[in-house]
This record gives C-alpha cells, sequence and structure tokens, in this order.
C-alpha cells in the first residue's frame, strides 16, 4: 500500500502526543514494506529541505516527510489580509481583526490540503489518513467553512477533536467549532478511533455518516526491551502537563497527606503548565521532596519511569493515553484515571489501579497500599507489562490497521 498521513504535527515538526503516535504508526507501516507518506502544515517548523514542492522530501526511518513551512505559503490574497490583519491591530478593531484572523486561517488551511492533494496524486497513494484535531479549528476558524474531500479513500483517525476538548474541559462546545468538526468529519470515508471512549464521543455527539471503528494506539517494540531491579518505595512520578485537567493538583494534595505517612517519599512531576499554581499547592514541609523538572526526550523520560517506584497520571480526560502505555512497557506500576479510556486500559487492582482524579482520599489509599505492598506493586506492575504486550504493541495494532486500510481501498475499487 502507498499510505499518506496529513498531520500538521508531524516530527520533526514541534508536536504532542498526536504526532508522536502517527509516527509510530508511520514508521511501524514503513518496516512492513509499506511505501509511507507524511505531510502537513507546521508555521514553527523551519528546515532548508523543507518545500511547497512535493519533490523535495526529507526521509525518516522510512518514511517520506514533506513540510510545508509559513514562508513558502503566501499567495497575493494571503500578502493582503496579513497587512489588514496589521491595521487592524494597530487601530484595535477586533472584530475586523477576528474576522481577517478567519480568513487567513481559511486560505492557508486551502492551500495546505490543495498541496496534500498534490502530493497524492504525484505519489501515486491508495489510502489517506488525516487527524481529527486540527489547531485552526480550535483558534482562527471562527466560522463554519466546508473542507476539502480527496479523491483517495481517507480515514479520519480519532485522537481527541476541538470539540471533545471544549465538551470534556468547559462543558459546553462553541457552535463554530462544533460546525467545522463536524463538516470534517462528513468528508471521510471512514472513521477509526483510539479508544472506545473516543468512538462514543464521536458517534454521539458529531453525527458522523459512517460508522466510528476502535483500534487503540500502539507502542513501539523498542520499549519492552526492559528488565531493571524494580525500585524501593520513594519516588512517585508525574508527567505531562501540570494543569487541574490532567490531575495533578488532586496528586500534590494526595501526596501532602501521603509525606506524613512515608517519610522518605518524593514526588516527581516532568512537563509544562501552571507551575505556579502547582508550587502553591505544596506543603512547605515538603518542598524540598517535590521535584519539578521541564519536558526532556523520549530517552531521558524512559530513564525517569524506570526510576519511579510507582507511576500516578490521574487525568479527568483521555481519549488513549500513550504516556499509559509507555508506563505499562517499562514494567512499572500505575495508577490512571477511572474516568474517560481509564477502563479499557487498566483492570483495577490487578493490571494497575483507578482512581477518580478528584478523590483525593481515594489516591491516598491506592498509593499508601502500593508503597506498603512492594511484593504485590511488583506483580502488579507485570502484568500490566503483560497486558500492554500482549494488547497494544505495534506487533498486534499494526496489522489490525493493514486491515482496516486494505478492506477501505478495496471498498473503493468496487465501487
Amino acid at each position: 500500500m502507498r499510505i499518506l498521513f496529513y498531520c500538521d504535527e508531524y516530527p520533526p515538526a514541534p508536536h504532542g502526543g498526536i504526532g508522536r503516535v502517527t509516527q509510530i504508526v508511520a514508521e511501524a507501516l514503513a518496516v512492513k514494506g509499506h511505501y509511507v507518506v507524511a505531510a502537513g502544515y507546521n508555521a514553527l517548523f523551519q528546515s532548508d529541505k523543507a518545500s511547497i514542492s512535493p519533490q523535495t522530501e526529507i526521509l525518516q526511518n522510512g518514511v517520506h516527510t514533506y513540510r510545508l513551512v509559513s514562508n513558502r505559503l503566501y499567495s497575493n490574497r494571503l500578502v493582503i489580509w496579513k497587512s489588514l490583519l496589521t491595521v487592524s491591530q494597530i487601530i484595535n478593531f477586533s472584530f475586523l481583526t477576528k474576522w481577517v484572523r478567519f480568513l487567513i486561517a481559511k486560505q492557508k488551511l486551502r492551500l495546505t490540503e490543495q498541496w496534500i492533494a498534490q502530493i497524492i496524486d504525484q505519489q501515486k497513494i491508495d489510502v489517506l489518513e488525516i487527524i481529527d484535531y486540527q489547531d485552526a479549528i480550535r483558534h482562527d476558524l471562527t466560522y463554519p467553512i466546508t473542507f476539502r474531500r480527496f479523491q483517495v479513500p481517507t480515514v479520519m483517525r480519532v485522537h481527541g477533536s476541538c470539540s471533545f476538548i471544549y465538551h470534556f474541559g468547559d462543558g459546553t462546545i462553541p457552535t463554530n467549532i462544533f460546525m467545522n468538526d463536524r463538516n470534517s468529519f462528513q468528508r471521510v470515508d471512514a472513521i477509526c478511533a483510539v479508544s472506545g471512549f473516543s468512538a462514543q464521543f464521536v458517534t454521539e455527539s458529531l453525527h458522523p455518516s459512517v460508522p466510528v471503528e476502535v483500534i487503540y494506539n500502539p507502542v513501539e517494540m523498542k520499549l519492552f526491551d526492559h528488565l531493571k531491579p524494580y525500585p524501593e518505595p520513594i519516588r512517585i512520578l508525574f508527567f505531562g502537563k501540570i494543569s487541574r485537567t490532567k490531575g495533578t493538583f488532586t496528586l500534590i494534595h494526595a501526596f501532602n497527606k501521603l509525606a506524613s505517612i512515608h517519610p522518605m517519599l518524593e514526588l516527581h512531576l516532568i512537563g509544562y503548565g501552571e507551575l505556579e499554581t502547582a508550587e502553591k499547592m505544596i506543603d512547605p514541609l515538603n518542598k524540598n521532596r517535590v521535584i519539578i523538572k521541564s519536558f526532556m526526550s523520549q530517552e531521558a523520560l524512559m530513564v525517569e519511569i524506570d526510576q519511579a517506584y510507582l507511576c500516578a497520571l490521574p487525568s479527568y480526560f483521555e481519549n488513549f493515553s500513550m504516556a499509559a502505555l509507555e508506563v505499562m512497557a517499562r514494567r512499572r506500576a500505575l495508577l490512571y484515571s477511572t474516568r474517560s479510556s481509564g477502563p479499557e486500559l487498566i483492570v483495577d487492582g490487578e493490571t494497575g489501579w483507578l482512581a477518580d482524579p478528584e478523590n483525593i482520599e481515594e489516591l491516598v489509599a491506592k498509593i499508601d497500599w502500593a508503597l506498603r505492598n512492594r511484593d504485590a506493586t511488583i506483580v502488579v506492575a507485570q502484568r500490566g507489562f503483560d497486558h500492554c504486550f500482549t494488547h497494544f504493541s505495534t506487533d498486534k495494532i499494526i496489522p489490525q490497521l493493514e486491515k482496516f486500510y486494505e478492506q477501505l481501498i478495496q471498498e473503493s475499487i468496487h465501487q
């Protein structure tokens, strides 16, 4: 198969979990002999080799990668609108600024997807995968638009749309975001969600015209290659965005209680976000026992996980957390969330623990039990590893995706 991933976050562009998991899938498919292309627009990425021309590429671990950079994305119309935006900002004309931002975002999207269509044609792509989250929908497309329907079978991979973020973050979805997400979903031939939880949201909230299948995120096989002695019950690790919705603040309150019971216990927080708010929540007596570090390379993060006795990621909502999968793949005990996709990943008390991210006492009780029962915790961690390896490794997930793509291609041929 000749597969194209249209993903603005594809590395080496600045990326989060979506870009990372798309890269894992793309590279695993390339290893299996498929011709794999990844392309997208990112204004923050600069490279001498990146171009609007699909004739220029970067070959990364078998994946032909194209990156449309901002200084190549110009048309006479965009230049005029950018000048108008500058004028409206100077005179503080908010309505005009909002409207011009919308026009610029819409034109950029049109040019980017025209470029994607060129790649599809020139590279003779069989199937296209796009992602549901688009930064422009969240920030600049303040009015509904129609989205391009591509000329090859197209899959929408559900990681967490803008509507999803607003629904579970604020409780309401702005009309323009709902309309644009829904319009984007209407242009695809198939939808593949990373969890049953995300599939349910899309089905019930966005009402797509095609069924939503579930194929989980995969874990790289190299992460399972690990068998180091299990640490002593000293270090609890959290990594990700430091915020209320990721459960960081509840975890800090739980640690304040646990610190008085376990005098050697430490809490390590790795990430970015609301650092000042988090620091204010730490009991002054425990300041030296809470270590905060910024984001780091994956290799460095794996070392941090290996040194942790227990990893706690009590998020309020996750489509399907790669962070949680990485902990399990490293044979470390995981405390995860009862909400969203948590029960799809963890069997409480067997392959890890689940806790309500708003229930401080539940977090305290489950972490305290794990700290007091080291042998049993090691068993739970091993069961988590076995479950992750059996159900979520690339060896398990990639064949499912291959079958899914191949079926879609065959259906398009026979239409």
